[in-house]
Parts: structure tokens; sequence; C-alpha cells
């Protein structure tokens, strides 16, 4: 895929980890929103200049290293997956306790004086839902466990999307951002970090891909 950037060349987003640096606040803004589809000044193509709907290519995540909500985000792939691998035979069996809970409560409320009355459902999802399942704590963390985990979750439930994080200097070490590299790489999945830093900050994204736009809007080819 392809990356524009108005007044820019175009990046190229063609590994597992891309990185658009910048120390120019204006360019820094537009990027970001422009990847949230807030302005038009940044555009995505496929490999044949076709133009691509910046909403369904890109999967910003970078608000969930701060309020560590995941679970929201997968709960209903979370659901979804486990009622698609769930055989008829116990379809059936989940379906007639569910009925007989249903007629159980049901006459636990003739027991008041005001007339009540449940509704029988057998959508096993909004049940399922009840049960709250999650990810477990200790794979939340630390930002990088949850960045480490969404890699994990988009390559279990196959969404290929482009993945979005903002400023990972900020959340991560050396260490840690080299372990994020092979993650990706492992995975096969395609990030793209915009960061906000200094030209000589570089180093800290060694062995990617790294285009870097400066004060002055002068851009840097693919910097290794």
């Amino acid at each position: 895929m392809k990356l524009k950037y108005e007044g820019v060349k175009v990046f190229e987003l063609k590994n597992e980890l891309t990185v658009i640096a910048t120390n120019n606040q204006k360019v820094f803004v537009d990027i970001i929103k422009g990847v949230r589809n807030k302005n038009d000044k940044v555009e995505i193509f496929n490999d044949n200049y076709e133009k691509l709907d910046k909403n369904k290519i890109f999967d910003i995540d970078t608000k969930y290293l701060i309020d560590e909500e995941l679970n929201k985000k997968y709960q209903s792939y979370f659901i979804d997956k486990v009622v698609n691998t769930i055989d008829d035979k116990k379809l059936v069996e989940f379906k007639m306790k569910l009925n007989d809970t249903y007629t159980y409560i049901q006459e636990k409320l003739f027991e008041f004086l005001t007339p009540l009355e449940v509704i029988s459902t057998s959508d096993l999802k909004k049940y399922i839902k009840f049960m709250n399942i999650h990810i477990s704590d200790i794979f939340l963390e630390s930002p990088y466990d949850i960045i480490e985990t969404d890699i994990k979750l988009h390559n279990e439930f196959g969404i290929n999307k482009v993945i979005i994080f903002e400023n990972v200097h900020n959340f991560l070490s050396e260490e840690e951002f080299i372990e994020l590299t092979n993650i990706a790489k492992s995975f096969k999945v395609q990030l793209l970090l915009i960061e906000f830093t200094e030209i000589e900050n570089l180093k800290y994204y060694q062995n990617n891909d790294i285009y870097y736009i400066d004060y002055d809007f002068i851009d840097f080819d693919n910097i290794k």
C-alpha cells in the first residue's frame, strides 16, 4: 500500500513495520488527523494507485495504551468465535438449557403481586455476553503487553488492517521496541507508527522502514 501526505512524496507501506516521523507540529497533526479521516491531507492507495477507504484500512489503537479497554474492542469477536465453534449437538443442548432457565424464572415471577414476565430468546450471543469473556489482566499490564496482545488478536481474527500507534517511544523501552519489531514480523501484521521526534532519535526505530519530515518540510527517503 501507499500513503500520500499532501505536498510530500508517497510513503510505501510494504513491510511489517513502517515509521513516519517528524519534528514539525503541523505535519504531525495533519497526519494523525488524516489517518482518522478528519481531513483530506492523507490518502491511502493500493499498489495499483486505486484510492482506498481510510476507515476500512486503518485501525488506530493508540488510545488502548492509556485506558486499557482493549476488551471492549474485541468483545464481539470473542463471542462470535465461541458461537461459531460450537457444534450442532452442543448448540441444541445449550438452547434447551436456556429454555429451561427461562421457564424457571417465569414461574418464579408468578410469586410477585405485580404481573411480571421475561422475554425468551434463543440468541446464544446475548447470554455469552453476560459471561464477560475478557483478556486476562496479565496480558494488559504494560503498554508493550497491550500492543503485543492487540497484534496477536488481529492475527487471531484475521483483521487485515494497518494497525496504527502514535508516539510509542513514550511508552516502550528500546528493548521492548526491538521485540515489537520481531512480533510484527512473526505475525505478519502491518504496523504504522506515527512519531513526533527529532531526527537524531531515529536510531530507536532502527531496522525498520523509516520516513522523516523535518521542520522545514524536507522529507527524507527510507532511512535505515
